[in-house]
């Protein structure tokens, strides 16, 4: 979905693409927590708008069609919710994955993954954290829940208007 938030004081709220959950739409994605050995079926849904708002190298996609496929990095899933590129749906499509969860605790990251296009729907926002969770992990008594804080580091650059600006090629 598209959203606009604020992203630094001194400028106003930039239009960037986020993902939906209970509490609407945002960007960094909700963090999904997950516990290994316990699957987990998601649908995603693409309600980008009809064109992409970033400059598309066309040497790299034919259209400007904001297609979206996403990718559990780091995640060992079946070759169906892997996210390839070329499997990416155009806004109104949606894709429905399984996340077998047989792995190790581990901190993932989920991200758009379509072809010619990844890096422009990553930087408008289209990506979150999978935080993978088992019994080894919660025997070492590591932070958790409020405590165990994600942290996101992103590099973008925006605007006076507070947009981002990123080269088409």
């Amino acid at each position: 979905a598209e959203i606009h938030q604020k992203v630094h004081r001194d400028l106003p709220p930039t239009r960037m693409w986020g993902f939906d959950d209970a509490t609407g739409p945002q960007s960094p994605g909700p963090t999904i927590v997950a516990q290994s050995g316990t699957p987990l079926d998601i649908t995603w849904q693409n309600d980008l708008p009809a064109t992409h708002v970033l400059g598309v190298d066309h040497c790299l996609a034919a259209d400007d069609v904001p297609r979206s496929i996403i990718h559990l990095h780091g995640g060992h899933v079946p070759a169906s919710s892997d996210g390839y590129p070329d499997d990416a749906v155009p806004p109104g499509g949606e894709v429905a994955d399984h996340y077998p969860n047989k792995q190790g605790a581990a901190t993932l990251w989920y991200h758009d993954h379509a072809m010619g296009i990844t890096r422009l729907n990553v930087t408008m926002g289209l990506a979150g954290f999978y935080l993978l969770h088992d019994a080894e992990e919660a025997a070492l008594d590591l932070p958790s829940g409020a405590d165990d804080i994600p942290l996101i580091l992103q590099d973008r650059t925006f605007g006076a208007d507070g947009q981002i600006r990123y080269p088409a090629t």
